[in-house]
């Protein structure tokens, strides 16, 4: 998922250049924030972004050459969002695709930004120098053209994230969108450090997640178990394992201490020592099964498993 910027915000609304510098930082806050929820590490701006005045002559590209403002500050921004292909190029492509002119504006102003992120779905990040934007949610009026017809016009709320404390608010609803990009187990595994960043994949577990084309009856709700023992365990500080929202159990001792079917559950770990996998989660949709190891320690676990359901005492296949 990538990141529009609301290139309406930048409309000189901070009262100096030690104001606009302030915003500026927490801009980068809130980008950076939406990051480590899964997005595409990109801001996708307009071309004369960087013309656009954050206060009275004091413009971003100002803002980007100031030896003010931290360094880091300065490069993280021209990293993120200072290249091609810019928001005007994005919206002619979503017309082209679409074939209809498509218009978008805030108060009767072209909004570009605002108009993408509702069409891709995602959240828009905006300055906070204008009270306007900061509200999480914000009205734009949409319209669509065929040759000169109307053929569509209405209003739409856009999400338009300028406070961290909004970005908290649309946690659940930027993860699940962000997840449901996720078309392969090849793709969730190459983004795991982004999307799984508190799960460790072992043995055969990285090869048989990339087996999955996306294609399977259960793939969806291998990745939605995935996603919650991922967040469980990064929130895991104390007490007894007690994940809630997916199906999982242990298995029976006398399936551990089968001759058989025992040594079955018997994983090599990411530090190369072996250990019983007995938890699992039950994904519906087929008779499949992932086994994992928490280590309340590191608030991880160890995912070693994703396959068909292991042969037990009462389950023997």
């Amino acid at each position: 998922m990538e990141i529009a910027v609301n290139e309406l915000s930048a409309c000189g609304a901070y009262n100096s250049p030690q104001e606009a510098r302030a915003g500026m930082r927490r801009f980068i806050d809130v980008s950076r924030a939406v990051f480590r929820l899964g997005a595409e590490r990109t801001l996708r701006t307009t071309s004369d972004f960087m013309g656009r005045e954050l206060a009275r002559d004091y413009s971003v590209a100002r803002w980007l050459n100031d030896g003010v403002v931290d360094r880091e500050e300065r490069l993280f921004f021209k990293v993120i969002a200072t290249k091609p292909p810019f928001l005007d190029d994005l919206m002619a492509q979503a017309e082209e695709r679409q074939g209809t002119v498509l218009e978008f504006e805030f108060d009767e102003i072209r909004a570009l930004g605002l108009g993408m992120a509702y069409l891709w779905d995602a959240p828009a990040v905006s300055l906070d120098g204008d009270e306007r934007f900061r509200r999480d949610m914000v009205a734009v009026s949409s319209r669509s053209f065929g040759n000169t017809e109307v053929l569509l016009e209405e209003e739409v709320e856009v999400c338009c994230l300028s406070r961290l404390p909004q970005v908290e608010s649309r946690k659940g609803w930027i993860a699940s969108r962000i997840q449901r990009e996720v078309k392969t187990g090849e793709d969730l595994y190459r983004r795991r450090e982004v999307l799984l960043p508190n799960l460790l994949f072992s043995d055969d577990a990285p090869r048989q997640l990339c087996d999955l084309n996306g294609r399977e009856s259960f793939f969806q709700q291998v990745c939605r178990h995935l996603f919650v023992l991922n967040e469980y365990v990064g929130g895991w500080y104390g007490g007894a394992f007690s994940m809630a929202g997916i199906a999982w159990s242990e298995e029976s001792e006398e399936t551990l201490h089968h001759p058989e079917y025992g040594p079955m559950r018997r994983f090599a770990c990411p530090d190369g020592n072996e250990q019983t996998f007995s938890l699992h989660t039950k994904p519906s949709g087929g008779n499949v099964r992932i086994h994992f190891f928490p280590i309340r320690e590191k608030q991880q676990a160890f995912v070693a498993y994703i396959g068909p359901h292991l042969p037990t005492v009462t389950h023997r296949h």
